[in-house]
C-alpha cells in the first residue's frame, strides 16, 4: 500500500525537488565521460558493458540487459560492435547450448585501465573543492535515495505485473 501523500507548501516542494539536479548533474557526468572516451572509439555504451564484464566475465546477453537496463536488441547490437572491434568474444555454454556467454578479449581486458582511470579522474574533477567527508556523506545520502526509490518501485511492481 503507498503512503498517503503529504500536503506540500511551494517552497518546501522546491526544497525537495532535487531529481532535476541529480538528472543535470548526471548528464553533464556522462558527457564529460563520452568526451573522454570517444578517442578510443567507445560509446557509453559500450564503456559500460564492458564495465560489467571487468567486474566479472562469462555473463550472458540477457543478464547484461538486466544489469545495463537495455533491451536484448539494443544489448546485442552493442555486443556485436565490441566483437567487430575484438574486444569481446561469444561462446557458447558447455552445459546448455542455448546460452551463449560473454568474455573479454585481451585487448578488451588492456582497455580496462585506461577507461576507468577516466572515470576515476573525472570524479576527482567533479568533487574538487568538496571536502572528503562531504563526499562520503554525499554517498551515504544518494545511496539512502536509492534505497527509497528501490522499495518504491518493489511496492508497485506487483500491480504493474497485474496482480
Amino acid at each position: 500500500m503507498k503512503k498517503a501523500a503529504l500536503p506540500l507548501d511551494a517552497h518546501l516542494a522546491s526544497e525537495l525537488h532535487f531529481g532535476y539536479e541529480l538528472r543535470e548533474t548526471s548528464g553533464l557526468l556522462l558527457k564529460a565521460l563520452k568526451r573522454r572516451i570517444a578517442p578510443h572509439g567507445i560509446t557509453l555504451t559500450q564503456y559500460f558493458l564492458l564495465r560489467q564484464l571487468w567486474e566479472g566475465e562469462g555473463i550472458n546477453q540477457s543478464e547484461l540487459s538486466e544489469r545495463l537496463a537495455t533491451t536484448q536488441p539494443a544489448t546485442v547490437a552493442t555486443v556485436d560492435s565490441l566483437e567487430r572491434r575484438g574486444l569481446i568474444k561469444r561462446v557458447r555454454d558447455t552445459g546448455d547450448r542455448r546460452v551463449v556467454r560473454i568474455f573479454l578479449t585481451a585487448k578488451g581486458r588492456t582497455m580496462r585501465s585506461t577507461l576507468l582511470r577516466y572515470a576515476y579522474d573525472l570524479s576527482l574533477v567533479s568533487v574538487e573543492g568538496v571536502r572528503p567527508a562531504e563526499v562520503a556523506k554525499l554517498r551515504s545520502l544518494l545511496a539512502r535515495v536509492r534505497e527509497n526509490l528501490e522499495g518504491e518501485l518493489a511496492i508497485d511492481e506487483p500491480a504493474e505485473r497485474g496482480a
